[in-house]
């Protein structure tokens, strides 16, 4: 094994919130510019590109030829080789499931075994630990990709109000059949005084028909480098609640339906940038559990409990249906539901973090590694049955361990 100094990682844009893409003293090389567009058949749905070419180019190139990749995670820069490398999902879960799913193949370099071409008939240990594998396995040079028929480029959205997390879980689960996207946002910012959870469910259906002239631009201006932006500390116990409830407010101002642009729907994040900043210098982290749904009836009472304990105020909470999926290494892929928080990073929600750790390892929880930049290695060894097999199988394709991040040495991968 190298020192820690001599290892590498690949980057594209720079936007994990969990150091997947540097470690310190090794060497990150960033794959940004290897964006060409290298093959696409649109009578076979395939589309093949370089790793570095982002989800919002692909959006703006299949569009207009009424295509699209079946799972688009939610801000336009994000890379395809991000995308593989952490086989993200997006609002579809329940239809779609992971990226991982669409991918047909891919072109792998690593310096112990040339470049290699991957699928999951040729060179399928490598295909198999890359997708999903956070960067470890060398660098994704090239995928392709299965597309999907688009039906237009807009969408009809409805905003449906809501009252308690549990209502919120039930209504999820009724509707996931309804929708062709589908997720809640709930308000957990005074979890001392009230944890019923209110807000609103967002469903979407394709509205089939429309214009796929009319694109929208399609803007990347998150930028993770960018220090010379004051980051203003707005999110806070005492301002968190007035934001939400004039976010809530707005939102069901405009219940629906109404059609709004896809892409707006898809990449949320895009003109909302301000968010990240708002948590101060000090940043925020996310905790993403999927959760079994035959333990949501005994998990909630205790999440509110831990909750109202901590008193950490809880800026974004949100919450999708998981069908379809399986239990694999370190992927967040399965059947339940996906429940998110966004906290302050504060020594009072990292205890309430932690907390939380104990009680989703209880009821078979699993946290997105991808997403949470404080989960240790004891617990994702207790959530991912995999855990092991993956470590093993890793070292075995890579022994010298030429690759690793922050992300793998904090998870000891």
């Amino acid at each position: 094994m190298l020192r820690p100094e001599e290892a590498t990682i690949a980057r594209g844009s720079g936007l994990s919130y969990v150091g997947a893409s540097f470690a310190q003293g090794g060497t990150s090389i960033g794959m940004g510019r290897f964006d060409r567009i290298l093959g696409f058949d649109s009578a076979q749905g395939w589309i093949e590109v370089e790793v570095g070419c982002t989800v919002g180019k692909l959006y703006s190139f299949l569009a207009p030829r009424g295509l699209r990749l079946p799972v688009q995670p939610g801000y336009p820069t994000i890379t395809i080789g991000g995308c593989i490398a952490g086989n993200v999902h997006g609002k579809n879960h329940m239809r779609e499931g992971v990226f991982g799913r669409h991918v047909l193949s891919l072109r792998l370099r690593h310096p112990d075994h040339g470049i290699l071409e991957c699928s999951e008939t040729d060179n399928a240990e490598a295909f198999d630990l890359t997708i999903g594998g956070l960067g470890l396995t060398g660098i994704i040079l090239s995928a392709r990709l299965a597309l999907m028929p688009l039906e237009g480029t807009e969408v009809s959205e409805e905003h449906l109000p809501i009252a308690s997390l549990e209502e919120a879980f039930a209504e999820i689960a009724r509707l996931k059949d309804q929708a062709d996207m589908l997720y809640a946002w709930l308000d957990l910012s005074r979890p001392s005084h009230d944890t019923r959870g209110n807000g609103f469910i967002t469903l979407a259906r394709t509205a089939p028909g429309v214009p796929l002239s009319s694109m929208p631009t399609l803007p990347g201006r998150l930028d993770p480098s960018g220090s010379e932006i004051k980051r203003l500390p707005l999110f806070r116990a005492q301002t968190l609640p007035w934001v939400n409830r004039v976010y809530r407010a707005q939102a069901l101002r405009h219940r629906g339906p109404r059609r709004i642009p896809l892409a707006d729907f898809l990449f949320p994040a895009m003109g909302k940038e301000s968010y990240f900043h708002f948590f101060g210098n000090a940043g925020f982290f996310e905790q993403q559990v999927l959760l079994p749904a035959d333990a949501v009836a005994s998990y909630l009472p205790d999440f509110r409990r831990i909750l109202a304990r901590h008193g950490a105020p809880v800026a974004l909470t949100t919450l999708k249906a998981f069908d379809g999926g399986r239990n694999h290494l370190l992927h967040y892929d399965g059947e339940g539901f996906s429940f998110s928080i966004d906290l302050p990073d504060t020594p009072e929600s990292r205890a309430l973090a932690a907390e939380l750790d104990e009680l989703n390892c209880s009821v078979g929880g699993k946290t997105c590694v991808i997403k949470d930049g404080r989960l240790s290695a004891a617990t994702a060894r207790r959530q991912f049955p995999d855990y092991d097999q993956f470590r093993a199988r890793l070292a075995a394709f890579d022994p010298r361990r030429l690759f690793a991040s922050e992300l793998s040495r904090r998870l000891d991968l």
